[in-house]
């Protein structure tokens, strides 16, 4: 699921920003690392890279109902789905310092006017994907710092945004559980 999720996201956000016009490049936004895994430099140029930075369980979210009722009249026990928050760094690797700006406010621009993702204004969603949020991730320098020392190369342009909430769930039953058919009260005077 997350990787249907980063892929529409980045879709949508790089249909967005070719339409605005300010280039002739069909591919403006890309998922991909900063950094290749053998530490050496992506190459990439003019273009807003989309980045998996973090992923979280959000405890704060209802549990669904575990047992569900099955035709035979039994009871199925699934395990409960994995609620999960995503932070994406969206960088833009420009030459022109000027042109990276112009792109940023670009990313910034799209999740301000579609910051809610769902099958109704997303008709290519997953289908297992019945929702998610988009808000801007507030960091401070410090974390900024941290952020880029952590990937491994220096501070580009970027905005971090917290996508709320996939749920990770499979129809997989764990157990059967028979019906209770009678009950048996007993009561005993004393």
């Amino acid at each position: 699921m997350i990787y249907y999720a980063v892929k529409y996201i980045a879709e949508d956000l790089n249909t967005y920003v070719v339409n605005q016009g300010l280039d002739d490049d069909p591919i403006k936004v890309k998922i991909s690392y900063l950094m290749n895994p053998d530490g050496t430099n992506v190459d990439v140029s003019d273009q807003v890279l989309v980045s998996l930075f973090n992923i979280e369980e959000e405890k704060n979210h209802p549990a669904h109902q575990a047992y569900r009722a099955d035709s035979d009249g039994g009871y199925s026990y699934q395990h409960q789905p994995v609620n999960l928050n995503f932070y994406l760094l969206f960088a833009a690797m420009f030459a022109e310092h000027s042109e990276a700006l112009k792109y940023l406010s670009l990313v910034i621009a799209y999740f301000q006017q579609k910051p809610y993702f769902d099958s109704r204004n997303s008709p290519g969603l997953d289908s297992g994907i019945e929702q998610m949020t988009c808000k801007i991730k507030n960091t401070s320098i410090h974390d900024y710092s941290n952020v880029w020392s952590s990937v491994g190369t220096k501070a580009i342009p970027s905005v971090l945004y917290k996508v709320s909430m996939l749920s990770i769930f499979t129809d997989a039953t764990a157990r059967k559980v028979a019906a209770t058919t009678e009950t048996d009260i007993r009561t005993q005077t004393l």
